[in-house]
């Protein structure tokens, strides 16, 4: 074997390993994003995992029942909370200006009050039913997923 072939077959040599090594640091590549996808599915995982598990223990057979017993208010009675009633004195139109701005821009607690009888469940019960509401609570969301709950004691 001559010099000059030698000198060739180490050229093919290098280029192959050079080969390699881009073939090799692909894999590791690939692989390191693999592994931060499965730890991502994991995590997930593990996080509905632990939100089933709480909401399973909160879970019991009659928590539907006091919604269920709050009857229903009259389907013209409340419209003008969320703006449907042309007819609604001054007092009511700035109440639902005040509820619907707090339901899509507000903070904390929006408190309804009154004396033993008044309706006061019948109003929260109308409110979480109300097909509106959903809709005014993704603008305060901010394209975030929407989640709300609802417990009536």
């Amino acid at each position: 074997m001559r010099l000059v072939d030698i000198g060739r077959d180490t050229q093919t040599i290098i280029s192959e390993l050079a080969d390699m090594q881009s073939a090799v640091k692909r894999l590791t590549d690939v692989d390191q994003e693999l592994s931060r996808m499965i730890k991502s599915f994991v995590r997930h995982y593990h996080d509905q995992l632990n939100e089933q598990v709480i909401l399973d223990k909160l879970r019991f057979p009659d928590m539907h029942e006091r919604f269920d017993t709050i009857p229903d208010a009259h389907e013209e009675t409340l419209k003008w909370l969320f703006g449907h009633d042309d007819n609604s004195d001054g007092t009511r139109v700035e109440a639902s200006k005040a509820f619907i701005t707090w339901l899509q821009q507000g903070d904390g607690f929006f408190h309804i009050s009154g004396k033993v009888g008044a309706g006061k469940s019948t109003t929260m019960k109308y409110i979480c039913s109300h097909n509106g509401l959903d809709e005014h609570l993704k603008v305060w969301c901010k394209g975030a997923q929407l989640a709300r709950g609802q417990f009536f004691f």
